[in-house]
């Protein structure tokens, strides 16, 4: 059973449901229950939007291209998908490399992680900075996506966190 749980300054968080179903197995074993608990970027069903709307415009953008031209974007996601994620295919005995898919949490949020420690290393961009992270860009999504027509990006610069 997979339990969302949220850690912050040394509580843990969840649902009133999850409790209960964490008391209802407790009851129904006799011994411990073995619990497993993982990483993961914030609002990881979401996490496709934050990696297309934020990290990856981001990346286009530092690199000095137009963010906005879904056609760079689409390339680049694929390059960094090969670099970050390669795997390679033996056709005609050569060997190709092509990027493994995104698709599943798991694998997304690798990729998501990887392109952060990208910026972090390449762009000099921080884990803390307000245009990597994940809930400011749910924020946004979910207040000012709706009222302006600015993207993301736009936003973070009308706010002076990029440059």
């Amino acid at each position: 059973m997979k339990i969302p749980v949220i850690l912050s300054e040394g509580r843990i968080e969840m649902s009133e449901y999850h409790k209960m179903q964490i008391r209802k197995a407790l009851k129904d074993t006799s011994g411990p229950i073995r619990a497993e608990i993982q990483t993961l970027l914030p609002e990881s069903r979401h996490m496709r939007a934050y990696v297309m709307g934020s990290l990856l415009p981001l990346l286009v953008y530092l690199d000095g291209n137009d963010y906005k031209d879904t056609k760079i974007c689409e390339y680049y996601f694929e390059h960094y998908k090969t670099e970050m994620s390669p795997e390679a295919v033996k056709i005609a005995g050569k060997i190709h490399l092509f990027g493994k898919s995104t698709k599943g949490s798991k694998a997304l949020k690798v990729f998501a992680e990887k392109l952060q420690d990208y910026l972090s290393e390449h762009h000099g961009i921080d884990y803390d900075s307000k245009v990597t992270n994940p809930d400011f860009y749910k924020e946004w999504r979910d207040t000012m996506s709706m009222d302006t027509t600015e993207d993301f990006l736009d936003y973070c610069k009308k706010l002076k966190h990029l440059k």
